[in-house]
């Protein structure tokens, strides 16, 4: 355990519980966003990149922001969770994290009228259909910043959908996503929807 003169004893490297859930300290690792994978599936890329924090001894290691359907995708290079190649790949990286001893999470996310974009190393603009892009979809007609324009209504109609459509798509999504992370073993998630911001 660490002391620090006058400040007592540090909780950093006492272990947490939660629920069922052991953590074996308090140091977490926040999702980054890699744009490493194809097609959603993510690879050796973020094995090596996770798999450092467990090694290092971090308590609980989160992986990033992962799509739960395809268009929910902020780049064509995010990892995704809606089909059996992403679980298995997930699957691969979540056990070598675990066999480090840390505990593993998830950040389920669909980027609403922010998805479709170059990372933001590249500039951050949108990924128009030919080039890999997609038709992005949000509660709102209105466009982020200088990004294209979301497909808004049924059928494009115009009328901008519903925020709680957009969000019963999501959550159905995590819904799904929760009987693959059963399967991958992960032990948090987070869920992170970006219409609006």
């Amino acid at each position: 355990m660490c002391k620090f003169v006058g400040a007592g004893m540090s909780h950093l490297f006492e272990p947490l519980k939660l629920r069922d859930l052991a953590v074996p300290n308090r140091v977490w690792v926040s999702p980054m966003c890699q744009y490493s994978a194809v097609d959603g599936v993510p690879n050796d890329w973020h094995l090596v990149h996770l798999g450092q924090f467990a090694l290092g001894g971090a308590g609980l290691v989160m992986a990033e922001a992962s799509a739960v359907t395809p268009d929910g995708r902020i780049s064509p290079g995010d990892a995704g969770l809606w089909n059996d190649e992403q679980v298995a790949a997930w699957r691969r990286i979540n056990d070598f994290v675990h066999e480090q001893g840390a505990a593993t999470g998830i950040q389920l996310a669909h980027a609403g009228r922010k998805a479709s974009t170059t990372p933001m190393g590249e500039g951050g603009a949108s990924v128009p259909e030919s080039e890999g892009g997609w038709q992005t979809v949000s509660s709102t007609s209105n466009a982020f910043g200088a990004l294209a324009a979301p497909l808004v209504g049924v059928g494009g109609t115009g009328t901008a959908l519903p925020m709680v459509i957009v969000m019963c798509s999501v959550v159905f999504g995590a819904l799904l996503v929760f009987t693959a992370l059963g399967r991958r073993g992960a032990h948090s998630t987070e869920v992170v929807a970006r219409q609006r911001a």
